[in-house]
């Protein structure tokens, strides 16, 4: 059975979950952002022209992708999606 997804953006998703989950804990020298002020989405991570708001469970080393969204509408995104503390 063949994928419906193309190979280059299996291999990015899978660059893209990598980065996630390997460095959501680093402070410097990394693109991700944790964000400030929500319960949810805890990070954000720019790929090319979208932006990638995602969560990570480190009990459970796992990686929940909330939205992956356009720059232009990552904004209004997280005015809509996002969960305050």
């Amino acid at each position: 059975m063949r994928s419906l997804i193309p190979l280059d953006a299996r291999q990015q998703n899978r660059q893209c979950a990598n980065t996630c989950r390997e460095n959501h804990k680093k402070t410097r020298k990394t693109r991700i952002k944790k964000l400030t002020g929500l319960k949810q989405p805890q990070f954000r991570l720019p790929v090319g022209d979208v932006r990638v708001f995602y969560d990570v469970n480190d009990e459970k080393m796992m990686v929940e992708v909330l939205g992956i969204v356009s720059k232009s509408r990552a904004q209004r995104w997280l005015k809509q999606k996002g969960v305050g503390r």
